[in-house]
């Protein structure tokens, strides 16, 4: 009768390669469009065309969703196209 036996070390290293591999193929998968993007009050008042009154004041009445990050007002591209289709609605 044979025994062998198995180093516990090559065993891990193999399942570490196994993780390694699923991670990169995961990764690979990620799209940039499924990242959310936020823009600054700078950035959507000059994508709006308005000033930063007028976007203040959209904001306030809930024309446009803002997101604060500490001290920093940001809007996401969702919320900017939402709101493009709203106010074009109210216009036309």
């Amino acid at each position: 009768m044979t025994t062998t036996t198995t180093n516990p070390f090559t065993e891990i290293g193999q399942e570490l390669a196994a993780i390694k591999s699923l991670l990169r193929s995961l990764a690979e998968r990620t799209n940039e469009s499924d990242k959310i993007q936020f823009y600054t009050r700078a950035e959507t008042a000059d994508m709006l065309r308005l000033t930063y009154p007028t976007l203040d004041s959209y904001t306030r009445k809930g024309l446009i969703r803002a997101s604060r990050v500490g001290r920093r007002v940001l809007y996401s591209a969702e919320a900017i196209k939402e709101a493009v289709r709203v106010i074009q609605e109210s216009e036309g």
